[in-house]
């Protein structure tokens, strides 16, 4: 069970993490350290609690501790992540740290980009790849949400396929 300690005019609210070490949190009023220290207990009784110092790694840290995770897949796809985070996302959202990555600013990077000229469908490859590097933020327990869920991606459109005339098969033999 935490605690709560006045210093300062301040209170500050200390608990053990899942760990055994103790951590703190500071507020101006006790009903918000008094909450803070019932929403922890919650937390690690109930197997959630995330350590909020994983929250606070910047995107461009994260994104290379991602690209060393993701060894298993092809080279030509680790090639294409680090191809999109370099040119695309973390000139944006390099300095963001990813617990504090807003919807909102996603969605408007995508629409910059649609703006930009660029084409729907590798806009949505871009999404596509943020999106994967923080929902294994969330995986290994370093966010608790992925903001990319609370983001419309833009649709690419259909083409309709299109098939050969006998005649033009036949030229084409």
């Amino acid at each position: 069970m935490g605690f709560i300690e006045k210093r300062s005019g301040r209170y500050r609210a200390r608990y053990r993490d899942p760990l055994g070490r103790q951590r703190s949190e500071t507020f101006t009023r006790k009903a918000d350290a008094e909450r803070f220290i019932r929403e922890m207990q919650v937390d690690i009784e109930r197997g959630r609690w995330i350590d909020p110092a994983g929250a606070g790694v910047a995107l461009a840290t994260w994104a290379e501790e991602f690209l060393s995770l993701a060894r298993r897949l092809s080279p030509l796809t680790q090639e294409t992540y680090a191809r999109d985070l370099n040119r695309y996302v973390l000139p944006r959202f390099g300095s963001y740290r990813i617990g504090r990555l807003p919807a909102d600013e996603i969605e408007n990077w995508l629409n910059d980009e649609i703006a930009a000229g660029i084409a729907p469908s590798s806009v949505h490859r871009h999404y596509r790849v943020l999106r994967r590097v923080l929902q294994v933020a969330v995986e290994k327990e370093k966010i608790p949400t992925n903001p990319c869920d609370r983001v419309q991606p833009p649709r690419v459109p259909k083409r309709e396929m299109v098939f050969l005339t006998w005649e033009e098969a036949v030229d084409l033999a």
